[in-house]
């Protein structure tokens, strides 16, 4: 499961603008647009990586490529037919070393793409598990910020709830100051995809 976060989110109703964009239009034939995780105007946007090359009137992603290579920090401007540029793409992996990006990318199924404006999650098919238990950030102030991954095993590899500093997340983002602070973050793993304010569903 991968999941990139972009700002924080408060409890919104159902008709609030956000929760009415869907970021895969676009996204087949000619429309030339990516499900991009960013700050309105952004000079860079994160997005799922399905085309690994910057080559003009290419856009990163498309919705009929079968695999994902990566999740590139891009500066496409999405709808159009320019060239990306200075991009660097990233992938958390399991398992052997594998830097060329035909060899490490992963099967994924649209049924698993949770999609919004600030978050894009996926389940990476061929990475069956989460690729840490606890993770420790040192920041420069000396504070540090942890990241623990309970019952994480081969069969328990989706959030089922998470808690910052012993607080229930509704959400799949918070604030980067709460990062900066310093504190815990504990997420609680299970075998079922979970609902975790997952912002916008695919419908099959």
């Amino acid at each position: 499961m991968f999941m990139l976060m972009c700002g924080s989110l408060s409890a919104q109703s159902s008709t609030d603008p956000y929760r009415m964009v869907d970021p895969r239009i676009g996204t087949a034939h000619d429309g030339q647009t990516y499900p991009g995780v960013g700050v309105p105007f952004g000079m860079t946007t994160w997005t799922p990586e399905t085309q690994r090359t910057e080559g003009k009137c290419i856009a990163p992603y498309y919705d009929k490529d079968p695999k994902i290579t990566g999740f590139r920090g891009s500066h496409w401007l999405s709808g159009s037919c320019t060239q990306d540029y200075g991009s660097v793409t990233l992938l958390p992996t399991t398992g052997a070393l594998k830097l060329a990006p035909a060899e490490r990318a992963s099967f994924y199924s649209h049924a698993s793409e949770r999609m919004s404006p600030a978050s894009y999650s996926v389940f990476l098919q061929d990475y069956t598990t989460l690729c840490f238990s606890k993770i420790t950030i040192h920041q420069p102030s000396g504070r540090t910020f942890k990241i623990e991954a309970y019952g994480n095993s081969p069969h328990n590899f989706f959030v089922q709830s998470a808690s910052l500093n012993g607080r229930r997340l509704p959400s799949p983002s918070f604030d980067h100051q709460e990062i900066v602070k310093g504190g815990k973050l504990s997420l609680q793993m299970g075998p079922a995809l979970s609902e975790l304010a997952f912002e916008t569903k695919r419908e099959e």
